[in-house]
């Protein structure tokens, strides 16, 4: 039983955000609940409830963010390793990547090391989400 609770608590949770991510207004909300088979007191309660958060709904919503960061600098430094604690004689180029992000107005550093392989196979990600972008924007 204590799992049908969770679980009721749960999509009653995402009803009313979902509400509160639409700006649905009380009657919006009432109509959609009408479909459901809950009671006429229960739809009210929910309503009653959801326009009494909904402002503070909406501004947590908008604190976490629903999207995801975006780059906004890449800086990166080519290095030589020569030598490594796991092996004498490594002879290899490394990079140095830090990409810049921001998300909520919020700027972050995001650093990483990797092989030349690896910087190729990046560039070449970053070139097929461009072209898929660019014909996303011209249909």
């Amino acid at each position: 039983m204590p799992d049908v609770v969770k679980i009721a608590h749960a999509d009653i949770t995402k009803v009313l955000i979902e509400a509160a991510k639409h700006d649905s207004d009380l009657e919006g909300l009432f109509n959609l609940l009408q479909c459901t088979t809950l009671t006429r007191s229960c739809i009210d309660k929910l309503c009653k409830c959801y326009f009494s958060y909904k402002e503070q709904i909406k501004e947590f919503l908008e604190s976490i963010g629903s999207a995801l960061p975006h780059i906004i600098d890449v800086d990166w430094q080519l290095n030589y390793c020569v030598k490594s604690s796991t092996n004498y004689t490594a002879s290899l180029p490394m990079y140095n990547m830090s990409l810049s992000t921001i998300k909520n107005g919020k700027v972050e550093c995001v650093k990483f090391v990797c092989t030349i392989q690896e910087v190729q196979e990046l560039v070449c990600k970053l070139k097929d989400t461009a072209r898929h972008l660019e014909k996303l924007t011209t249909q």
